[in-house]
């Protein structure tokens, strides 16, 4: 297991660690910690860089969702 420091702006706007599996692809994780959640809506880091949907996480990564439109705006 891998410990994952996750920040969510998708609506949620918290930053938590969760645990994931070794070899957790970027797009596995985002299905289990943001179920319903488009990724081509996001950007989306992995400490602080743009990342693929194949990326695979290590332990100690730190993910950021940022919305691209923002309602109302």
């Amino acid at each position: 297991m891998i410990n994952v420091r996750f920040l969510n702006g998708a609506g949620q706007g918290f930053g938590t660690t969760v645990q994931a599996n070794d070899h957790t692809e970027l797009k596995d994780f985002l299905e289990m910690h943001a179920p319903g959640s488009d990724p081509q809506n996001f950007l989306i880091r992995v400490n602080g860089q743009i990342a693929t949907k194949n990326t695979i996480l290590q332990d100690g990564d730190r993910v950021s969702m940022t919305p691209t439109k923002v309602a109302g705006a």
